[in-house]
């Protein structure tokens, strides 16, 4: 078998990442994608959810994937001070990756997290 071309591999993370977020919206989540978290500094997280909602605490959800300059060492410092800033705003920070994603072991991350994953 030969290697998922980049194109394909895309498509592919797309879908499983659309299936993820169907399956978490069905349980009764509030799915708000690209939200705009910290408006002083710009930042935006993947997914908020249940931001608005009564139960459970808000979990601001990132998908954590290779590039974005996110492995120098800028990426990773401004990374853990975007995460500390949701902490402080009350939010809960999870990070997933693709492979959790298509593993399923995403939804029992946040799921540990307060999130429902199931009705």
């Amino acid at each position: 078998m030969g290697k998922e071309a980049p194109e394909a591999r895309k498509e592919r993370q797309r879908i499983e990442e659309w299936q993820f977020i169907s399956v978490l919206k069905a349980a009764g989540n509030l799915i708000e994608p690209e939200r705009l978290v910290i408006p002083s500094r710009k930042w935006r997280v993947d997914y908020l959810i249940n931001g608005e909602r009564a139960f459970g605490h808000p979990v601001a959800l990132e998908v954590q994937g290779i590039g974005f300059g996110h492995h120098r060492f800028a990426g990773i410092m401004n990374g853990y001070a975007k995460g500390n800033a949701i902490a402080a705003n009350g939010w809960r920070l999870v990070q997933i990756t693709r492979a959790e994603i298509a593993s399923g072991d995403a939804l029992e991350i946040l799921a540990l997290a307060g999130v429902r994953v199931e009705k």
